[in-house]
């Protein structure tokens, strides 16, 4: 996950020009009550911060955020690393549940009434897509047609953009909300950063 993130932070600093009318985009400013701008605080009761980096909270309760039953494996929050805790980024990932169902289906040491559940779930999957392809079509229709880099596709507004990769096979890959920083803002952070490094010795 963490590599991903830093893929996803190149392009984030990157000055693609995109030409999009992504309003929706902007308004929207994330995903139901997931909020750019919004303090961490606003969140508490189902967020939890990550052991190792500070300024990174996961969801709890993901079902809340399922769409028709469409499972996110996990939806991470980046937050500023100023008192404020706003949020920065919103990253929500997905996993190729089709292979684990079938699995689980075929495997004779599991009850079979479950045999059949995992049968069922991975005969709908393959009938409707994966939950990954839902969601995508789902910001297609939102926000438009995005703009692709390699195996990135953007959708840029003034204030907000969204940024989708496959991770790997059909079923893997994620999407990433994130505020879009003015030239002085990236200015400032980098200014910011060299102070502390400076501040270390």
């Amino acid at each position: 996950m963490k590599q991903l993130i830093l893929f996803f932070s190149a392009f984030i600093f990157s000055s693609i020009s995109i030409a999009q009318s992504t309003a929706t985009l902007d308004e929207k400013k994330g995903f139901m009550d997931l909020k750019i701008g919004n303090p961490i605080s606003q969140y508490s009761d189902n967020v939890y911060n990550d052991d190792k980096d500070s300024s990174v909270y996961h969801i709890k309760d993901l079902s809340k955020y399922n769409i028709d039953n469409r499972e996110i494996k996990e939806i991470q929050l980046y937050v500023s690393k100023d008192s404020k805790k706003t949020i920065e980024q919103i990253v929500f990932s997905f996993e190729d549940r089709l292979q684990e169902y079938m699995e689980k289906a075929r495997d004779e040491g599991e009850n079979l009434d479950k045999r059949i559940e995992y049968g069922k779930l991975a005969e709908n999957i393959a009938e409707q897509g994966t939950d990954l392809s839902y969601y995508y079509n789902l910001f297609l229709k939102a926000f438009g047609t995005p703009k692709i880099e390699s195996q990135i596709h953007i959708w840029k507004g003034k204030k907000i953009q969204l940024i989708y990769t496959k991770i790997k096979g059909d079923g893997y890959g994620a999407f990433m909300f994130s505020r879009i920083y003015t030239p002085e803002e990236l200015k400032k952070s980098k200014q910011d950063e060299a102070k502390k490094a400076a501040e270390k010795f």
